[in-house]
C-alpha cells in the first residue's frame, strides 16, 4: 500500500512539472496494469490545476510589495499599451482567455501569471482552469491508454519477428567476433 502511495505521489509531482507527456505515459502504464486509469486521470487533473494555480499565484503576488515594481518595469519595457489592452480583454473575457492560454503550447506559464497580475477573480480562474483541465486530462489519458493497445497489437503481430531479432542479432555478433579471432590467429601464425 505504501509503495502505491509513493508511486502516485511521484506521478503527481511529475505531472505538475511536465503534464501532458507524463500523463500519456501514465495512461500507457495504466493499460499494462501497474496504475489505475481512474487514479491517473484524477492525478492529471490535480497536477494540471496545481501548476496553473502556482503560475496564477505568482502573477497575483507580483502586484504586491516589491514585486509590484518589477511588474511595472516589465510592463513599461514590453509596451504599456499592450498590457493595458491585455488586462482589459482578460478582465472582460476571463473564461475564454484562460481557456485559450491553457490550450496554447508555450503560453500557460506566463499567460496565467499575467492573468493573475491583471486581477482576474480567483473564482473565475478556478472555474476556467477546471473547465479546461478535465477534458484535456481525459484526452491525454485516453491517448496513453489506447497507445498501450497499439503496443499490445504490435507485440502480438511481430512476436516471431521479435524472437528472430532477439536471437539472430546476438548470434550474428557472436559469429563475427569468432570470425575475427580466427582470422587474427591465422595471420599471426602465417
Amino acid at each position: 500500500m505504501l509503495s502505491q502511495i509513493g508511486r502516485y505521489a511521484a506521478l503527481l509531482s511529475a505531472m505538475v512539472m511536465e503534464g501532458p507527456l507524463v500523463t500519456i505515459g501514465a495512461g500507457t502504464a495504466a493499460h499494462f496494469g501497474p496504475l489505475n486509469v481512474y487514479a491517473v486521470f484524477t492525478l492529471a487533473v490535480v497536477g494540471d490545476f496545481a501548476a496553473d494555480a502556482v503560475y496564477f499565484a505568482i502573477g497575483r503576488a507580483s502586484t504586491y510589495g516589491r514585486l509590484k515594481k518589477v511588474w511595472r518595469y516589465l510592463r513599461r519595457k514590453s509596451g504599456y499599451e499592450y498590457w493595458r489592452w491585455f488586462e482589459d480583454k482578460i478582465r472582460r473575457h476571463a473564461i475564454m482567455g484562460i481557456a485559450l492560454i491553457k490550450l496554447a503550447p508555450a503560453a500557460p506559464g506566463p499567460g496565467l501569471a499575467a492573468t493573475g497580475a491583471a486581477g482576474v477573480p480567483l473564482r473565475t480562474f478556478l472555474f476556467a482552469s477546471l473547465l479546461v483541465a478535465i477534458p484535456k486530462s481525459a484526452v491525454f489519458v485516453a491517448v496513453g491508454y489506447f497507445f498501450g493497445y497499439a503496443v499490445d497489437e504490435l507485440r502480438s503481430r511481430f512476436y516471431i519477428g521479435f524472437l528472430v531479432l532477439v536471437t539472430a542479432v546476438p548470434a550474428a555478433i557472436l559469429v563475427y567476433i569468432v570470425y575475427r579471432r580466427v582470422r587474427r590467429r591465422r595471420r599471426t601464425a602465417a
